[in-house]
């Protein structure tokens, strides 16, 4: 889950307590995705994270579609499968994946 203040955190014990989940210092996440052990946050500036084990080991991606990065706040991430997901931002903005992340497309 994230907290308000954008940390993610996560609960071994069905909620009934929850610690921290080292991500990234500094950044502040306002999206949260999870499929399966597929887990990706994404918050301000265009911060984007994924883990696929479980949120054991953090990648940082950099979507880029046509040579322009993403740069604006991610309010929203959805993906329906390890694969195919989607990202919005809070200008606007729709941006796909369909190889888990790898290359992205701006529309």
């Amino acid at each position: 889950m994230l907290t308000s203040s954008g940390a993610l955190q996560r609960s071994l014990d069905e909620g009934r307590s929850w610690e921290p989940v080292p991500v990234a210092r500094g950044v502040s996440f306002r999206a949260l995705s999870v499929q399966g052990a597929e887990i990706w946050v994404g918050g301000a500036a265009g911060a984007l994270y994924h883990s696929s084990d479980l949120g054991q080991r953090w990648a940082q991606i950099v979507p880029n579609s046509n040579g322009e990065p993403l740069k604006a706040e991610i309010t929203r991430i959805e993906f329906a499968s390890p694969q195919e997901g989607a990202l919005t931002t809070a200008a606007g903005e729709s941006w796909i994946t369909s190889d888990s992340g790898r290359s992205w497309l701006k529309k």
